[in-house]
């Protein structure tokens, strides 16, 4: 008999010893732990819940009832979490998820008091976040995660950064007037609406595959990254406080207005474009080089712009009035039907001598004091049909210009002798050259060569157009055939 009393209560006594060293968390909030125990996961209010009883949880709801936390301390502990849905809590005002890495959805909409920021970044599970009507969060961490929804419409948030998230493709960001800060770059997005972000001053959506854009309501946006998307056009003419804008590498875009706004630099390489409006800006230096398609130039009022690359364009139209310009030679565009160089006080050159100048309908040069020669193709007809002209201004065949103003950037790159040629004509260049072509002013294919030398004998004589294909691009030059 004493033997089994001995027993029951060394039975008793470890059984105590194990529930008094059993794993415990921390459950400070009342109503946090009132749901566990509606739950079946807990048994009595009084702070602590066994542990082993909420880490294999996969999923937590608490969006009805009468529970309204102020803390969901403990929930680092849910570590097989992967669903939690909190909403419409007004008390709630801390949550830390950075140790719920099994995290895939998240929704803690309508939690209009939570202060403390949102680390998700160790979620890598992570598929969808909803914090819309949080008013009080101002940071979230989302960087490594696999958001494809992303939801924080009417937040505080100033900044917001879900770049390089590849599967995100839906994010709403409404009713959000304190974003400052947007980068949505390396995503899979193809929309975004930003017409309610009315403070917006950056904006990164490289490398999306956005095919529309309109920040016509976003009036202080200072940078703008728009490079690698799928956008064929893009107004930024109402922001007059755009300084930087990058709009590279999209093959697609062949209209881009960026008119009446404080830019500065530009970078418009591997574009389609056809038209380019970079009229009142900032801009001292434009290259358009790599635009073989651009068509419609327009710098009007672009005060600061005295280095402007045409080379490798196809311009019909090209208006530089009141720039700070001072020599342009635009012989080598064949296609020119409208140029408009006034209001120009610094311009000492101008070559417009490109075999095609009956085609010229629109000529201005007015109040241009110091453009003393302009050189054309027949100064007969430029006399009769150029009458908006500067009275300094006089029209010659040779105005002594030694050197083709496109020729400037790269003269160091190549060089063509001789020029003017009888028989063989010769390229010397630092990069390999894959082929030479000739044309006539008129765009008319004549001849090729695959070696860095072309036989021009056979040619009549006159001005062509030598095309010099290398690995760097593509550059036309103006050769003269004795």
């Amino acid at each position: 008999m004493l033997q089994k009393t001995t027993f029951l209560y060394l039975l008793s006594f470890i059984s105590v010893m194990q529930l008094s060293f059993a794993q415990t968390t921390a459950i400070p909030d009342n109503d946090f732990e009132q749901r566990l125990i509606d739950l079946g996961l807990d048994d009595v209010i009084d702070g602590q819940v066994l542990t082993a009883n909420i880490n294999t949880v996969t999923s937590f709801t608490l969006n009805s009832g009468s529970y309204n936390p102020s803390n969901l301390t403990g929930i680092e502990d849910f570590s097989a979490l992967e669903t939690l849905i909190v909403t419409g809590k007004p008390a709630l005002t801390t949550v830390d998820l950075s140790s719920n890495t099994n995290l895939i959805t998240v929704d803690l909409s309508g939690n209009f008091n939570i202060t403390s920021d949102l680390d998700l970044s160790n979620s890598q599970n992570l598929n969808s976040l909803n914090i819309s009507g949080a008013l009080s969060i101002s940071y979230i961490d989302v960087i490594n995660t696999n958001l494809s929804t992303l939801n924080v419409s009417n937040t505080n948030l100033s900044t917001l950064d879900v770049s390089s998230n590849p599967n995100l493709s839906t994010l709403d960001v409404s009713i959000n007037s304190n974003l400052l800060t947007l980068d949505v770059s390396n995503t899979n997005l193809s929309t975004l609406d930003v017409s309610t972000n009315s403070n917006l001053s950056a904006l990164d959506v490289s490398s999306t595959n956005l095919s529309t854009l309109d920040v016509s309501s976003n009036p202080n946006l200072s940078t703008l990254n728009a490079s690698n998307t799928n956008l064929s056009s893009l107004d930024v003419s109402s922001i007059p406080n755009l300084l930087t804008l990058d709009v590279s590498s999209n093959p697609n875009l062949s209209t881009l207005n960026a008119s009446n706004t404080n830019l500065s630099s530009l970078d418009v390489s591997s574009t389609n474009l056809s038209t380019l409006d970079v009229s009142s800006t900032n801009l001292s230096t434009l290259d358009v080089s790599t635009n073989s398609n651009l068509s419609i130039l327009i710098a009007s009022g672009a005060s600061n712009l005295s280095n402007l690359n045409l080379s490798n364009t196809n311009l019909s139209t090209l208006r530089v009035n009141g720039t700070g310009i001072t020599g342009l030679d635009i012989s080598l565009h064949t296609n020119l039907t409208n140029l408009f160089v006034s209001d120009n006080s610094n311009l000492t050159e101008l070559n417009v001598q490109n075999g095609t100048n009956t085609n010229i309908t629109q000529f201005i040069s007015i109040f241009t004091p110091n453009l003393n020669c302009i050189q054309v193709d027949d100064v007969a007809y430029s006399n009769a049909n150029w009458i908006n002209r500067d009275a300094a201004n006089s029209f010659s065949t040779d105005c002594g210009y030694t050197l083709s103003i496109d020729e400037h950037e790269y003269e160091f790159d190549f060089s063509i002798y001789p020029n003017p040629v009888l028989d063989v004509l010769n390229v010397s260049a630092s990069k390999s050259i894959s082929s030479l072509k000739v044309y006539d002013l008129k765009g008319k294919f004549i001849l090729a060569s695959q070696n860095n030398s072309i036989d021009v004998s056979l040619l009549s004589s006159g001005i062509y157009i030598l095309k010099i294909e290398t690995e760097k691009g593509i550059f036309n030059r103006k050769i003269v055939k004795k």
